[in-house]
């Protein structure tokens, strides 16, 4: 697992108006994020999901890289075909992860 360069989790959402969410990501609520919706390009309810999809971000990444990392351990007494399944979801964990710290 390599050191994270990106704002330690928890990130919490706080929504400081109808149409801007704002994620905070320490302590101090420094914000990691502010999404707003400009000309009705997005609805207040895709803002929102949008949001709480952002401030998930740390755990989701922290459960892909413990995935990661059992992977071997998984499969030992898998089928081929069972293992094959179990390697695709790696291989979409792995790219995930890739892309969370800026190598893809």
């Amino acid at each position: 697992m390599s050191e994270a360069k990106h704002t330690l989790g928890p990130w919490r959402l706080n929504s400081v108006g109808p149409i801007r969410f704002i994620i905070d990501g320490t302590k101090e609520g420094w914000v990691v994020a502010d999404l707003k919706t400009y000309h009705g390009r997005h609805t207040v309810e895709d803002m929102e999901a949008n949001a709480h999809l952002i401030a998930a971000a740390p755990e989701l990444l922290d459960a892909l890289q413990h995935l990661s990392d059992v992977y071997e351990h998984i499969w030992v007494k898998m089928s081929d075909g069972e293992m094959a399944i179990v390697r695709g979801a790696w291989e979409v964990a792995a790219a995930a992860i890739a892309k969370a710290e800026g190598r893809s």
